[in-house]
């Protein structure tokens, strides 16, 4: 007899994974295998969009991209 545990996030799918940043237990579909992350819930939908920028601030968010750091995942430039 197995037992199966819920994903964290939506509680309907069998969790397979675990957030290294959180430990939240998650399914495939909320889980970033790159990152080794949970995508983070915003409200009912879900997000990968993680920092915003100005168009000035381009070269900043290429650099983070690069070195991973503040946990971005994915930066949003604005470019108005």
């Amino acid at each position: 007899m197995s037992v199966t545990t819920l994903c964290q996030i939506c509680e309907a799918a069998a969790a397979n994974s675990q957030c290294d940043q959180r430990g939240t237990l998650v399914c495939p579909n909320h889980y970033v295998d790159e990152y080794g992350l949970q995508f983070h819930s915003v409200d009912i939908g879900l997000r990968m969009t993680t920092h915003e920028f100005g168009f000035e601030e381009l070269d900043k968010a290429v650099e983070l991209m690069e070195t991973k750091e503040e946990n971005i995942i994915k930066p949003l430039v604005h470019f108005d």
